[in-house]
């Protein structure tokens, strides 16, 4: 309903106005549209401990507004929840990370889009400072970081074989770089595949020739590999950028 306006009538006496009864009857409606509409109930009317979304409240007992501060950390369970509110919260993180995100401290910024995983979520770690993303509660946190910052070059090639398929598992983009040879024909080419992506590096030109592979970028997730194309090569020199 509209809210009931109570007339003061003509100054200074009021006269003309709404009687004490009238006025409080006014006043007592107008309280319990508010509490209704804030999802109170009972008799006397009470207020839930949780104001429901839907009336304006968080939807949770531990979820505080935007520009509100809270010491108690929500638990993991609660960053998957789908009646995790939008605002901002604190989070820890388990010893060896969840979701994605490493072992740490994190300002937890949550937009929820509706009542199922559609909340975009931004974690902030307190201790480095990296910032987090993901767009859905059901996918990991993704490192935002670009390619190269906080990274370096990495001899992995005791731990690498043509032919043999490797998954991105750093959370990050990474970059591979290498070295096959000698090769068995003129046309051995270098090979590095991402995904179901082949990429072309060098062809050798003459039998014998050392050849590089493609230097590509592996997104994180992602399976990866390298080979030697029409005709053989071995392995000579295998680096990663992480």
């Amino acid at each position: 309903m509209s809210k009931q306006v109570i007339s003061l009538g003509t100054a200074p006496t009021g006269v003309g106005g709404d009687t004490p009864r009238s006025a409080f009857t006014k006043a007592q409606s107008n309280f319990d549209e508010i509490y209704a509409a804030l999802g109170g109930s009972g008799s006397p009317i009470s207020l839930p401990a949780v104001l429901p979304i839907a009336n304006g409240g968080t939807g949770s007992s531990n979820a505080f507004g935007l520009g509100s501060l809270t010491s108690v950390p929500i638990s993991i369970s609660d960053l998957d929840s789908p009646t995790l509110a939008t605002g901002m919260y604190s989070l820890v993180t388990a010893s060896g990370g969840t979701r994605g995100l490493p072992f740490g401290t994190y300002n937890l910024w949550v937009n929820r889009f509706n009542n199922t995983t559609s909340a975009a979520q931004i974690a902030i770690s307190v201790n480095t400072g990296i910032m987090y993303v993901r767009h859905l509660q059901t996918v990991s946190f993704t490192d935002t970081r670009s390619l190269g910052l906080s990274q370096s070059w990495v001899d992995v090639t005791s731990s690498r074989a043509l032919g043999t398929s490797y998954t991105n598992t750093t959370g990050r983009p990474i970059q591979i770089a290498g070295i096959i040879g000698p090769t068995s024909t003129a046309t051995t080419v270098a090979l590095a595949s991402v995904g179901s992506t082949t990429v072309y590096g060098n062809y050798a030109g003459v039998a014998g020739n050392y050849i590089s592979l493609p230097q590509v970028i592996v997104p994180p997730g992602a399976v990866y590999s390298a080979s030697a194309g029409n005709g053989t090569a071995a392995l000579v020199n295998w680096r990663e950028l992480i």
